[in-house]
């Protein structure tokens, strides 16, 4: 939901958390946690 939330108001706000999130889960991963606060650090993956 939040990932079709942010394309929707794409034009308002550009994509970008639950679009990586998306991107990690279609390569095959799973994000395990993020490093730091958001948008500083980087998503841990597994």
């Amino acid at each position: 939901m939040h990932y079709v939330m942010e394309h929707v108001y794409a034009d308002l706000i550009p994509p970008a958390f639950y679009t990586m999130v998306y991107d990690v889960y279609a390569a095959g991963h799973f994000p395990c946690h993020w490093d730091e606060n958001w948008p500083d650090g980087r998503l841990w993956v597994a």
